[in-house]
């Protein structure tokens, strides 16, 4: 077709113009100076040398900044500074698809399977924390909220997250967003935060894997702060808190003001009434995850089953729950189920008779949530 007419045809109509006008903004000059600062940033990448491979990939975008390749190039180079292993966290999506077939907590046996993916250090753990709480002689982390944690950049991790997702989002599928309308929404894919591209898109598919990569990152990063583990421990701090109050306790009096540093904590951790939480934020991380692997087409089902599986597994027991952040509240069930289950056992094991006994429930019932699938102890019946 001749160039003239093309042009004029999508100075009209740019927005149903299926040719890829970037090309012929570009001099040849300058195409062949994109082309070779990607080479550069391909070279550097395959050295892990990633601070340079960026440079020369957004000297690249510089050139043109509407050029597809540059910017996918940049948002993949983003998700390596963020310490995130693609190959490896698709061999564990795959493994945990194959093995959790008859678990019953998908959510939880998800986590467990990908949480040490990326590695959040004791330094990077403050950036993305408010306060420590002391419950039974463990340190609990209390997180921030997940808009202010992206906003103020201080963590290296989600900041080269939500970098890779600025530049990856104008060129990644419709449906792979979470926009107004939906049961919730992510901010940075809205038309202002995330213009679509009026442009051929070439390379949607590494596109969307990038994106599923970038929120299934940053969804692992924040699970690693609600359920953090000390370096030379293999449960995490919640879970052992929940153990070394059943160890330490010698009376219903000291096991009441136990349980209520844990029930405190435990809110402090998993906020459901906030919108802008970080177990909000995971659910919705995994949802844009499974619509980014849907959008793609011939992505191995095995790839995507255990996410797919996850986002059912909340989806089922929100579907039970009323009220806002019913999603929220379900996240947190599956994650806190196996908690609750302990704290049943371990209010069973109290005296008969102890007249904290009705307080404790009251806060037993707090921890779980209504979650109906731990079943409440005798004595709180």
């Amino acid at each position: 077709m001749n160039r003239l007419l093309t042009l004029a045809s999508c100075s009209f109509l740019i927005s149903a113009c299926d040719t890829n006008f970037t090309q012929y903004l570009a001099t040849t000059d300058q195409q062949e100076s994109i082309e070779q600062q990607l080479i550069e940033a391909q070279y550097e990448y395959d050295k892990g040398n990633y601070d340079d491979a960026l440079s020369a990939a957004l000297d690249a975008l510089a050139v043109n900044p509407n050029d597809e390749e540059s910017s996918v190039t940049v948002g993949y180079i983003y998700l390596s500074k963020a310490g995130l292993d693609a190959f490896s966290l698709a061999s564990r999506l795959i493994d945990n698809g194959e093995s959790n077939q008859n678990t019953d907590n998908k959510t939880a046996s998800l986590f467990s399977t990908i949480a040490d993916v990326i590695g959040v250090t004791n330094t990077e753990l403050q950036t993305l924390t408010t306060e420590t709480q002391e419950v039974a002689g463990v340190s609990i982390y209390i997180p921030d909220t997940a808009g202010n944690v992206r906003e103020t950049e201080e963590s290296q991790i989600v900041a080269n997250f939500n970098n890779a997702i600025e530049y990856i989002c104008p060129f990644v599928d419709e449906s792979a967003k979470l926009l107004d309308g939906d049961d919730a929404n992510d901010e940075r894919h809205n038309e202002t935060n995330c213009p679509p591209t009026a442009y051929e898109r070439n390379f949607k598919g590494k596109a969307n894997f990038a994106l599923a990569l970038a929120h299934l990152g940053e969804a692992i990063t924040f699970y690693s702060v609600l359920f953090y583990t000390d370096a030379d421990q293999t449960n995490p701090n919640i879970e052992r808190a929940v153990e070394g109050i059943g160890d330490s306790t010698n009376n219903a009096s000291a096991y009441l003001t136990q349980i209520d540093a844990l029930s405190t904590a435990i809110d402090g951790i998993f906020p459901t009434g906030t919108d802008d939480s970080m177990i909000n934020a995971v659910f919705n991380n995994l949802e844009v995850t499974s619509r980014a692997f849907g959008a793609i087409a011939g992505l191995p089902d095995d790839v995507t089953k255990s996410i797919t599986d996850a986002i059912t597994d909340v989806k089922e027991k929100a579907s039970t729950i009323s009220g806002a952040n019913a999603n929220a509240t379900a996240m947190k069930q599956k994650l806190t189920n196996d908690l609750s289950k302990k704290l049943a056992r371990q209010i069973e094991s109290l005296p008969a008779g102890s007249a904290e006994i009705d307080d404790i429930c009251t806060q037993f019932e707090e921890i779980t949530d209504g979650d109906s699938s731990v079943r409440t102890p005798d004595e709180c019946q």
